[in-house]
């Protein structure tokens, strides 16, 4: 049996900048998408409810093979919300077929190729998933209307992310064995991590903290300039016709 899953979250942790482990210590999970085999997809409001006992207790039976476009983000989320890790071996992710074929890493551009129906709204990600000025999150009491289409757009990526798989099995492109060994021993080795000795990294911080400040201040006495770190004022100090070089350093800028 397989569960294909989408999940919509959201985290005060920025995960472009920080990665997905990160992001995770601070994630909140809206939406649950899933369809079982080739049933229909259901979305589960988790702001309203919670995960059923079935989602549970199939999310950790290793007989059913858990699916999603990029794995590992699904399976590190609902590892660090459930407290307790779902290991790699049970899941297949969709992302890493495509991958292995030289399809597109973004699931839209692989749907589009594929031929299917998947339509993306990011603005709808941004809505929800985003904080205002404030700090503060939209919710579906907000906007309801854009909720519903939030939703629809969860069961959209599980209906895209089954329908890609099925295509590439049905082509039999598949990752093979060693492949997937390998899959899974990344993983294993992103989630153990590595010891990091952060006495020498703070150090090294500051040593080079300290190189910027001795280098800034020697051109703060060298140039007068009050912020050496302004490109606009270097150029007005360079500029200055009393100083020898500005016109040899002007021609490079």
């Amino acid at each position: 049996m397989i569960l294909s899953i989408d999940l919509e979250t959201r985290s005060r942790i920025d995960i472009k900048k920080c990665g997905v482990y990160k992001y995770c210590e601070d994630v909140e999970i809206l939406l649950f998408g899933f369809a079982f085999d080739g049933d229909p997809v259901s979305v589960i409001d988790l702001t309203k409810e919670e995960l059923p006992g079935v989602i549970l207790e199939a999310l950790y039976n290793p007989n059913i093979i858990k699916t999603a476009w990029n794995a590992t983000f699904e399976r590190l989320v609902l590892s660090a919300v459930l407290k307790k890790p779902i290991p790699v071996e049970q899941w297949e992710c969709t992302q890493f077929m495509a991958a292995s074929c030289g399809l597109s890493l973004k699931l839209g551009d692989t749907a589009k190729i594929l031929g299917t129906s998947l339509k993306i709204d990011t603005r709808l990600i941004n809505t929800f998933c985003t904080p205002d000025k404030n700090g503060m999150y939209k919710t579906s009491q907000d906007y309801p209307e854009k909720w519903e289409a939030f939703k629809e757009y969860c069961k959209g990526d599980v209906q895209a992310e089954r329908e890609i798989r099925e295509v590439l099995k049905g082509k039999k492109i598949v990752p093979t064995g060693y492949e997937k060994k390998l899959y899974n021993l990344d993983a294993q080795i992103n989630d153990r991590g590595i010891l990091v000795d952060m006495e020498l990294v703070d150090n090294a911080i500051k040593l080079d903290q300290q190189k910027i400040d001795q280098t800034f201040n020697k051109i703060k006495e060298i140039t007068g300039v009050e912020n050496p770190n302004s490109v606009l004022q270097l150029k007005n100090y360079l500029q200055n016709d009393t100083n020898y070089i500005s016109k040899a350093l002007i021609s490079r800028l």
